[in-house]
Formats: structure tokens, sequence, C-alpha cells
């Protein structure tokens, strides 16, 4: 018997794709829909992080208000997970950046023009499409070059050798940053006493952070940070009703 995802690789779904320009695309509805005719109990989730705005005097962390993206100053980031509740298949994740017209990635103000509710929501659609393709169906699209399952994950036009080394320059740059590594970085974290220290630490140094390491370092340094901070506001709490 096939796996979940051979099944669905084997399913066409060249009839249900549009087209936007010479580009063929699998619409969001068609490839949920098809996907619940096989799977019906399918279900999405997006994920959410703590809203980061970028003031004259630095980034503020607004850790108890969630929203559906990710923001830094190289952008806006999107994950969306499906869970087939086959109990066979693991949730299966897709990540997409927020991009504009021309494929270049939309950044939040004062670095760029920023990004409405529209584009992220857009974005949202497009990347449950390709975590939909991450279980196989509609994932046969991706392979053909010129035919991606959305027009915005077209790879832009080949740079010139000067437009190279300009960039090669700019992500020397970017990749500067005051860690060599993860460990680093936690480690100066967990020299600090009280949990408000920590809040302070990441309103003031995490954005330099997500620029320095690559995602997955992130979620796992952002999981770790938090870990011990609950830990320090738990022991603040007990010595608060002791006292």
């Amino acid at each position: 018997m096939p796996s979940s995802f051979e099944f669905l690789r084997s399913i066409d779904v060249s009839h249900l794709t549009a087209k936007k320009g010479r580009l063929d695309y699998l619409p969001w509805t068609h490839a949920w829909n098809e996907l619940l005719k096989h799977y019906p109990k399918s279900t999405y989730t997006q994920r959410n992080w703590p809203l980061i705005i970028f003031g004259k005097e630095g980034p503020i962390w607004m850790e108890n208000t969630q929203v559906p993206y990710l923001v830094s100053p190289e952008g806006y980031m999107v994950e969306i997970g499906v869970d087939l509740k086959d109990e066979e298949t693991p949730v299966r994740f897709a990540d997409l950046f927020v991009m504009d017209s021309r494929n270049k990635a939309l950044l939040p103000k004062p670095y760029g023009n920023g990004a409405d509710m529209f584009d992220i929501n857009k974005t949202n659609q497009r990347c449950l499409v390709k975590a939909i393709a991450m279980c196989g169906l509609g994932l046969d699209i991706y392979t053909k070059e010129d035919n991606p399952l959305d027009p915005s994950d077209v790879d832009p036009p080949e740079l010139d050798a000067k437009e190279k080394r300009s960039e090669s320059t700019e992500t020397k740059e970017e990749s500067k940053g005051p860690w060599d590594n993860r460990q680093e970085c936690l480690a100066q974290v967990k020299k600090l006493k009280t949990s408000e220290e920590v809040n302070k630490w990441l309103a003031q140094y995490w954005v330099d952070a997500m620029g320095c390491f690559k995602k997955k370092d992130i979620y796992i340094l952002e999981t770790e940070i938090k870990s011990f901070r609950d830990g320090l506001k738990a022991t603040e709490e007990l010595t608060a009703q002791t006292a």
C-alpha cells in the first residue's frame, strides 16, 4: 500500500492550475479542496510570533502580542503546517518570505515600505499550497523550473558580475554579529539575573540575533531563551510568595 506522500504525489492536478503570465501555479482553494477529498480530517496551522516594532530607539519586543509572521530588518516570513490526521504522516511545514511583485523581500519600516495584512495573508495562502506540496499533492509542479506552484517562487534574474560582487559584500556584512554561534549568544543571556533583564535583552539584541543565525538556530535559541526566562520568572514568583 503506497504511503500518503506517494498517493498524493500520484494525483494529477494539472487541470486545476491557473496561469499568471507565462507561469502555471496551483491556487490555494483548489489545493485545499483536493486535499480534503482524500484526507477530510486535514487541518493546517499558521505559526505566530511576538510582534516586533522598529522605533527610533531600537526594536520593541511586544511579547504579549502575537502575529502570524516573523519580522526582522531583512523582511517578513510566514510558516504553515499541514496535518493530514492519518496517524501516519507527520505534520509538514513550509515557510515563505513576503515578496513584492518583483520577488524582492518587503522590508519593515524604517528599512523599507513595510507590508500590510493583505501581503501577509496572500503569502500565508501561498505558503499553504507549499505545505500541501510537502505532503505530496502538487509537488511535481515544483520540479518544473518554469512552472512553480506560485509566481512568487520564481528565482530572480541572474545578476551580472558587478551585482554579484555587491551582493556578496552585503551578505558578508550582514553575517557579522557579536556572537560566533548560538551557544555563545545563549551563554550571554544566562548571565542575566532576572526575567526583566532577559526581556530588556530581547528588546535590544533579538533583531541582531535573527540576523546572525540560520532559521533553525533562531527557533532553537528562541525556545532556549524563553525557557530560561520562564524559569527565572517562576523562581521570582515563588520567592515573592514565601517572603
